[in-house]
């Protein structure tokens, strides 16, 4: 079954669409928990933030504890993706493990990535 003409494009303008919404929650739930913590940040702070309602913010991440988690875990592939491909590095492993080891170092050092840290920590050990 075939497709009219052009109707894909406004599929794939909402999916964008959608998809840059929930960019822009999840950010300002990450600033909202960096500044407040979990237990005082309220979704209708993220909500605000982000420019949009409280039912929005629902719509996107479900509840409170599944928006920590989403954040917590774009963090986290934020901070794999940002690690070098091992057939980046150097053929000697004592170079390489020192090359990689100047990127986790200098990763770590960001001071948003300072505070991300303290979140992931203070909800998977806390």
């Amino acid at each position: 079954m075939s497709t009219p003409t052009g109707s894909a494009a406004p599929r794939r303008d909402r999916a964008a669409a959608r998809a840059a919404r929930h960019a822009t929650i999840l950010q300002a739930a990450k600033e909202v928990l960096l500044a407040r913590g979990v237990e005082a940040a309220t979704m209708d702070e993220v909500a605000a933030r982000a420019g949009t309602t409280k039912r929005t913010v629902y719509a996107h991440v479900g509840s409170k504890d599944a928006m920590v988690a989403a954040v917590v875990d774009e963090s986290c592939r934020r901070f794999l993706a940002a690690l070098p491909d091992p057939a980046s590095l150097a053929a000697d492993p004592g170079d390489a493990v020192a090359a990689y080891c100047a990127q986790v170092r200098g990763h770590l050092a960001w001071r948003d990535d300072i505070y991300t840290q303290r979140l992931v920590g203070s909800v998977r050990c806390g």
